[in-house]
């Protein structure tokens, strides 16, 4: 009971007054319905915090649709600007040389990589630079865009290039990004797609195109493309049986 009180408080922002008041009731120790009320108060909570989880989902969803919608060509980012020291940052990257002012707590947050770098079991967690090697300074700004404010998006020129940073620096919003472009937006073609999904594990991409390509004509494409070369064993059995279903 009193975990759930202080979900309820911590999280306070998520609830109606109306919806404190009736949790706040149900999870007061002196309260005897409470009680035998306990499992179903606990999964109300649950279901109250999904719910909210589900719609900033949907919020950003939305954010990234308007962002399409409005067709506007990619603009040319200034990373110097965006990676300029303030107070706001406690760390400093080396990319080819020039220096990323960065949030420690910011970057760990979004990634794994980052999370583990600046632990106290790594000597870099100590450092106050950090160099950050076989990235190009261009590259590694656009991964970090991806989370920061003036939010960069992808499209057909970046989402590869986006999905291996996004893979190598364990960043999922990232990779996240990409996947929405790709299944969305992209003008790639099947085959490229194809092999996109497969390497980067993103079912939803592979499925698709494996989908698609739903005739001889089109298999026969995508065995003369250089991406057939690189696809899974798996893939490519996966391919075989739909041939054999096609012919």
């Amino acid at each position: 009971m009193a975990f759930c009180c202080f979900l309820i408080e911590r999280f306070a922002f998520f609830f109606s007054n109306r919806q404190r008041e009736s949790f706040s009731k149900m999870f007061n120790p002196r309260n005897d319905k409470a009680k035998s009320d306990n499992e179903k108060g606990y999964e109300a909570l649950r279901v109250l915090l999904a719910a909210e989880i589900e719609r900033i989902r949907n919020a950003q969803k939305r954010k990234i649709d308007a962002h399409y919608d409005e067709l506007t060509p990619p603009k040319k980012i200034c990373y110097d600007e965006m990676f300029v020291a303030s107070d706001k940052t406690d760390v400093v990257l080396i990319v080819e040389g020039k220096k990323l002012n960065v949030n420690k707590s910011f970057l760990s947050f979004h990634s794994d990589y980052f999370s583990t770098l600046f632990s106290a079991n790594f000597k870099e967690g100590q450092m106050k630079e950090i160099e950050i090697k076989e990235v190009s300074y261009e590259d590694f700004g656009l991964l970090l865009s991806t989370i920061y404010p003036m939010q960069v998006f992808p499209n057909d020129e970046t989402a590869e290039k986006l999905l291996e940073l996004a893979d190598r620096f364990l960043m999922p919003s990232a990779k996240h990004l990409a996947e929405h472009h790709l299944l969305n937006q992209s003008k790639l073609e099947n085959e490229k797609m194809m092999m996109l999904g497969d390497r980067y594990g993103i079912k939803s991409i592979l499925e698709r195109s494996i989908r698609q390509t739903d005739s001889a004509e089109k298999m026969k494409k995508l065995k003369k493309s250089p991406e057939y070369a690189k696809l899974s064993l798996e893939t490519v059995a996966r391919l075989f049986e739909r041939f054999v279903d096609i012919v």
